[in-house]
């Protein structure tokens, strides 16, 4: 008695578990009619379970036929499955389902017993894959395309700058020669300044071919003064008239890269703001002590150059960076860009803004910080 109640358990829960799969399940005999299915199957087909119970599978298959049907039963075995995938509309809905059918022999008779399954999702998104692998592909190939292009501009950018420097340095060579001969004929400071700015441009055609060989990069960041920084390149451009003004402070950068960056910004200040222009240099809030050299050293977090000239535009405060761009006469737009550029390669962050007079100011953020140190104690 208990065995039997058992057994009708297991029934009912079987039959509850087959009618809440996400999967339809039918049933049908030899001659294709069905003898079970539960409610998702027939769901698939826009009818009801008791609805399908007698009515011949290739009623309900529209594309399936009764020639067809008899080819897969005889096709089907008792020791595997069959597995089809066939189109289907619903409700003017196109799914594509996966049919799988196992044979089976119950009490003498013989049945199929078949579970559908709507891919239709999964196939979109094997469709979505595909397309998104093929643009992959196509993003891969431009990108090659670029990189090809790219290494070929840049190996004619480091043969133009070996030519060229090569062509500045014999010109330079007669300069410093005539300059040691002038040296023994005259003591004039005039000389000095002379030689100063030699030994300037042949640092700056070392910069150049550096520059072309290995990109936007520097050389190894070091303490810098930032007042003694300013003041050399302020020598090494015709300031005529104008006026300097610098804070005490210290940055970590390239030396040279830094002085060079210095020389355009005080260019581009005189040129746009006239002879005359002040132009401010000093550190930005707060300070960074680090320890990296054996001492406790602090170093401004960021440094600004400032000007009392007419400013720049908002609108304009971004293209300002940019190659070619210039508002002056003879100007090559060349000169912010190669700020930014430097900027960039110390891993600062740069941006135009206005001056406390109305005039340009240019800050620059993250100069406190060694590039191997991560971050750095604020101090006071």
């Amino acid at each position: 008695m208990v065995n039997e109640s058992k057994n009708d358990l297991d029934d009912s829960i079987f039959k509850k578990v087959v009618e809440t799969m996400p999967v339809g399940v039918v049933m049908y005999d030899v001659d294709g009619q069905i003898q079970y299915t539960n409610s998702h199957y027939a769901g698939l087909y826009n009818t009801t379970a008791s609805a399908l119970i007698g009515t011949r599978i290739w009623e309900v298959v529209a594309a399936l036929d009764q020639a067809q049907f008899e080819s897969y039963w005889d096709a089907a075995t008792e020791v595997g499955t069959q597995s089809i995938e066939t189109e289907h509309r619903s409700d003017g809905t196109q799914l594509q389902l996966k049919a799988t059918t196992t044979k089976r022999t119950i009490d003498g008779a013989v049945y199929h017993f078949r579970t559908v399954q709507d891919v239709s999702g999964q196939q979109a998104c094997e469709r979505r894959l595909e397309q998104t692998n093929s643009r992959l592909e196509a993003w891969n190939e431009t990108l090659e395309r670029k990189n090809d292009l790219l290494e070929a501009q840049n190996e004619q950018l480091e043969s133009f700058a070996s030519i060229a420097s090569h062509d500045l340095r014999n010109p330079l060579s007669v300069a410093e020669g005539y300059l040691d001969l002038a040296k023994e004929e005259s003591d004039s400071e005039a000389l000095d300044t002379v030689s100063t700015a030699l030994s300037r441009m042949d640092t700056l055609i070392d910069d150049l071919l550096r520059l072309a060989r290995e990109g936007e990069s520097i050389g190894t960041p070091e303490p810098v003064d930032l007042n003694t920084l300013v003041t050399d390149a302020w020598e090494n451009v015709p300031t005529e008239t104008a006026e300097l003004v610098v804070e005490e402070s210290c940055i970590y950068g390239d030396p040279s890269r830094l002085q060079q960056l210095f020389e355009n910004l005080i260019r581009n200040a005189i040129e746009h703001a006239g002879p005359e222009v002040t132009i401010r240099v000093g550190p930005t809030e707060p300070i960074i002590t680090s320890t990296r050299y054996d001492e406790t050293n602090q170093f401004a977090s960021g440094f600004f150059l400032a000007d009392n000239g007419p400013g720049i535009p908002p609108a304009d405060r971004e293209s300002v960076f940019e190659k070619a761009y210039t508002t002056a006469e003879r100007g090559t737009g060349l000169g912010l860009a190669t700020v930014k550029e430097i900027a960039t390669a110390h891993g600062w962050q740069v941006r135009c803004t206005t001056s406390d007079d109305g005039g340009a100011r240019f800050e620059f953020i993250g100069t406190g910080t060694h590039p191997d140190d991560g971050e750095s104690t604020p101090g006071h």
